[in-house]
C-alpha cells in the first residue's frame, strides 16, 4: 500500500518498507504525485537487480519533463499546452486550472479528433473557459471546426471558428491581455501545432 502526501519542502512517499521524503516532481498537477509514487515503487522493487541511488531518484523527479502536459510555453500572457484529448485528461486539466487561477480571462484554442469524446471534454472544461478559438485538425480523423462550434453553441459557449490552428492561436494571442491565459488543448496534433507556432513566431514573452 502506498501513501503519498505533500510536505512543506516536497512530498512524502510511504509503503510497507518505510518512508522517503522527496522533492516535488517537475511535472505539474497533483495527480503527478501518484504517477511519481508508482515510478518510485517500481524502482524500489527492482533495487536488488537494478540498484538506483536516492540521488538519482531525486534528480529524475526534478528534471523529468513531458511536453504537452500542462506545459507552460510563456508568460504575460501565459500560454499553456495540454493534450487533454479524453474526459480523464480533461478532469486533470480542469483541476490544474482551478488550482492555478489567473487574474484575467482564460481563452481556449481547441481542436479534436472526431473519434474522441468531444462533448465530454467540452462539458468538463466549460466552467473554466471564457472564450473558445476553434479550428479543425488537418488529419484524416480531424473533427471539422464548425462541428465543434455547433457543440459549443448548444451549450451557449462563446466561440469563433478559424481555418487552421495557426490562425486560431494567433487570434487568441492577439485578444489576450498580460493577465489572461491561453490554454491550447484537445489533441496531440493541437499541441504540436501550437508549440511549433510558438517556436517559429516572434511573439515576445511579455508585451503589455
Amino acid at each position: 500500500m502506498l501513501y503519498v502526501a505533500k510536505t512543506q519542502s516536497g512530498w512524502r512517499y510511504q509503503d510497507e518498507h518505510g518512508v522517503l521524503d522527496l522533492p516535488m516532481p517537475r511535472l505539474h498537477g497533483d495527480f503527478q504525485l501518484n504517477n511519481a509514487a508508482c515510478a518510485v515503487r517500481a524502482v524500489l522493487d527492482l533495487a536488488k537487480k537494478l540498484p538506483v541511488s536516492m540521488v538519482d531518484i531525486c534528480t529524475a523527479l526534478v528534471q523529468t519533463d513531458l511536453a504537452g502536459r500542462f506545459h507552460e510555453l510563456q508568460v504575460a500572457p501565459q500560454v499553456i499546452v495540454d493534450v487533454a484529448h479524453n474526459p480523464q485528461a480533461a478532469h486533470a486539466l480542469a483541476h490544474n486550472l482551478a488550482k492555478h487561477p489567473c487574474q484575467g480571462k482564460t481563452l481556449a484554442v481547441f481542436a479534436m479528433l472526431s473519434d474522441k469524446d468531444i462533448d465530454g471534454v467540452i462539458r468538463i472544461l466549460m466552467p473554466y473557459i471564457s472564450f473558445w478559438y476553434v479550428a479543425g485538425i488537418d488529419a484524416p480523423r480531424g473533427e471539422p471546426a464548425f462541428g465543434i462550434q455547433q457543440r459549443l453553441n448548444v451549450l451557449e459557449a462563446s466561440s469563433n471558428v478559424y481555418d487552421n490552428l495557426d490562425e486560431a492561436f494567433d487570434a487568441a494571442y492577439e485578444a489576450a491581455g498580460k493577465n489572461d491565459r491561453i490554454i491550447v488543448f484537445g489533441s496531440f496534433y493541437t499541441v504540436a501545432a501550437a508549440m511549433a507556432r510558438s517556436q517559429a513566431s516572434a511573439h515576445p514573452t511579455s508585451r503589455r
